[in-house]
Parts: C-alpha cells; structure tokens; sequence
C-alpha cells in the first residue's frame, strides 16, 4: 500500500486513515483554519506551528483543503475502508527520561526541564484518547539508566487510563555500563512485570514485546531462545502477528548509519519464518528517531516500520487498528501545545538537516498489513 502524500510548503498532511487526517501547518496567526466541503476545522498556533484534526471524512475520497494564509488548496486522498476495529493498540518509544539537550556536537539545550517526561505524557494521553487500551513502549525509556530517570519514569502515565494495559521493554541507554539501576528491575516496578518476550492476545492479532539489548552496547540481538519462542507462537496462530523490538532491523551487515542495530544474520532467520505465514505480520522498531517502512522476506509480505520517538523532532505516537483484513498503523504527531515547543525547536538539530532524516515519508507512517 502506497498512501498518498500531499504537502504544500508551508502545510503538510502528516497522517491520514479513512475518516480523519492530521495536517501541520506553519502559520505566523494565532489561529489556523481549515475548510473541507464546507466544514472548517481550527487549531491554536504554537511555535509557528498548528496541528489540524480533520475527522468525519469519508474512506477513499480526495479533499481539497483551503487553509487560511495559504493561497493554494491541498488535497489529500483519505485510505480505504478496513473493516470493523477488533482491537487498539499504540506504541511510542525513546523517550529519554533525563535527556535535557538534544543534537549532535552542537546540542540545543531544552529550555523547559523534564520536556522528555512531559512529551511522552502527553503521547500517552492522546494514544487512550484515540482508543488505544494496549500500550506499547519499545525500550530506550531513560538516557542513562540512572535512579533518578526511573523514579521520575512513572510521571508518563500521570495522567492515563488506570486499565490501560503498560507492556514495557528497554532499550540500549537503559544498558548502559553507566546505569544505576538493573533496567529489567526497574521496568518490573514500573509495568508490574518483566520477560525476554511478553505477549498478548488481543482479538484478530498476537502482540509481542521483545528485549533485543545487550548489556552495556548499543547495538542489538534476538536471542537463539527468544526467537524459537517467537516462531513457535507465530506459527501456532492464524492470526495477524505485530512484533515490537528496540533495535531497528540492519539492511547491511555493516551499519551505514548510526545507531547499529541488529545485524541481517540474525534477523533473516525470523523473517524467513514469518514470510511463509498467510497472516499479516508487522515488525517495528525504535532507536534510529525515523519513520520508515521496509518490506521484507522473499515475497515482500513481511512488513518492518521503524518509528520515529517522543523525545525529538517530530515527536510522534503509532496507533494500530486490527480488523478481518489485518493491521492499520498510523503514525500521529504529538499536538501537546508544549510538545511543539520542544519538538519544533529540536528541528534545528544537525544544522537544520534533522527534520529530512526523522520525518519520513506519508507511506511510512501510514502503513497496511493484509491478509495474503
């Protein structure tokens, strides 16, 4: 599935599914409005930037949006139809607990402390808004592992649904040989519990959290065990499979980019596997702050989205909407008016060059997995 991707330069749709879209619009107003068959949507500006909820379109139909300030409409095609929601999860991932600074060599400095804490707050409150009652987080949820970051970690879920459903996994800053804390201790005290490989059935589709760190290195592994587990549950299931890791799937055997991964020996054994089911299987990661879908496997069914964090430019959460024909992913930007502080700042990093790494294209934040 290719979504279709619409921008203007100052006004961008971010993400769409069949009967709502998110457009960010840059605009020096107080206020943004958008007009769609007659309708009008606005949002309040922060840091030059409006975040506009489009909701009750229609599936498969292409708008014409007129935004005030913008001269020239953008259009935009809303996705299928999927089906009825059998269940809802989200995801988010990186959120940095401690982090105060962000970029490399040159580091912008977070003018407000504990952004990291608030963003990823904020993430988890607009993910149960959307109607996620699973919550998934895919590791890296402090900079360095210290005491301090996991005690203040339990203010992300301040806020929250107490039945939502926490299912938590590290990353490799919560490994560091720096860390104060045993980081499978701390998530246990943080979620309730702790495994290699945790699980849950939700209707129409088996979610799993794996831990993919090594202690003390960034780089990543699946484990001989964790794996069999894996496609002994995959195998034992019709259907669909989503599979969250920390670590991002290398496509080289030697990383061309920074952070490394896990590397193709050890993960195309897996996909192999998964490549001969029938049902929709997802894979998706963390730790490269990028939105990106890969497909993979011989045939190409086996679908791998990276997804870019809370902690940074542009700060982002991933709902998944299972049905009978499989698994939706949507990748939403964070609108907390103080995420987009943050967020917008943090757009400057690598001399301005950061936003083309992270943002992605609209296919990969938007993503479809079916049935063969």
């Amino acid at each position: 599935m290719r979504a279709p991707f619409s921008r203007l330069h100052d006004a961008t749709v971010f993400a769409v599914d069949a009967t709502e879209a998110q457009l960010v619009v840059s605009s020096q107003e107080p206020v943004v409005e958008v007009e769609i068959d007659g309708s009008v949507a606005s949002a309040q500006v922060h840091a030059g930037i409006a975040v506009v909820e489009l909701t009750g379109l229609a599936p498969a139909t292409t708008y014409s949006a007129r935004i005030s300030g913008i001269a020239e409409s953008l259009r935009f095609t809303t996705r299928a139809h999927f089906g009825e929601t059998l269940a809802s999860f989200a995801t988010i991932s990186d959120i940095h607990v401690g982090l105060e600074e962000f970029g490399i060599m040159r580091r912008l400095a977070d003018t407000e402390p504990g952004q990291t804490l608030r963003s990823a707050r904020a993430a988890v409150s607009e993910a149960t808004a959307w109607g996620a009652r699973t919550l998934l987080i895919k590791g890296d949820i402090t900079q360095d592992g210290q005491a301090s970051e996991w005690s203040a970690a339990p203010q992300i879920f301040s806020k929250a649904d107490p039945n939502l459903d926490i299912v938590a996994t590290v990353g490799n800053h919560d490994v560091k040989k720096c860390r104060e804390i045993e980081p499978r201790i701390a998530i246990e005290g943080l979620t309730g519990s702790f495994d290699a490989v945790q699980v849950r059935s939700l209707p129409g589709v088996e979610v799993l959290l794996v831990d993919t760190t090594i202690t003390a290195a960034g780089h990543g592994r699946i484990q001989a065990a964790d794996m069999e587990l894996i496609i002994e549950l995959a195998r034992g299931t019709d259907d669909a499979v989503f599979i969250g890791f920390h670590h991002n799937l290398q496509r080289t055997p030697l990383p061309w980019f920074w952070p490394p991964g896990i590397t193709p020996n050890n993960w195309k054994p897996l996909v192999a596997e998964l490549d001969q089911r029938t049902a929709p299987t997802i894979l998706s990661s963390g730790h490269t702050h990028r939105n990106r879908l890969h497909r993979l496997g011989r045939t190409g069914r086996v679908s791998f989205t990276e997804v870019s964090s809370t902690s940074d430019f542009p700060g982002v959460w991933a709902g998944y909407e299972v049905t009978e024909q499989g698994v939706r992913q949507t990748t939403r930007r964070i609108a907390d008016p103080n995420t987009l502080r943050w967020s917008e700042n943090a757009k400057r990093a690598v001399s301005g060059v950061w936003p083309r790494w992270s943002i992605g294209r609209l296919e990969d934040r938007c993503v479809d997995a079916t049935y063969r």
